[in-house]
């Protein structure tokens, strides 16, 4: 399936997430899928709604290719307090 194109079978939706579902997959923020769907590293398609959704393939393989930084001291710190009672 061309990640262009509306989907036809209602099973390729099973394999399609939205753009927040992809941003939590990847451990950024909705920003950054908008960024990575701008510099076309995602390619959307629409539902009849309008509504985008990506293909769960492309999401993984993103995941896959891309190295994450290293955590900050402000992210560190979260953790660090989220894991205190």
């Amino acid at each position: 399936m061309s990640a262009s194109r509306n989907p036809r079978r209602p099973e390729d939706l099973a394999y399609a997430v939205t753009l927040g579902e992809a941003a939590r997959l990847l451990g950024v923020s909705g920003r950054t899928i908008y960024r990575y769907v701008e510099a076309g590293a995602l390619k959307p398609f629409y539902l009849p709604s309008g509504r985008p959704r990506l293909p769960l393939s492309e999401v993984l393989r993103i995941r896959e290719t891309t190295e994450r930084p290293p955590a900050s001291a402000g992210e560190r710190l979260a953790r660090a307090r989220r894991g205190r009672p």
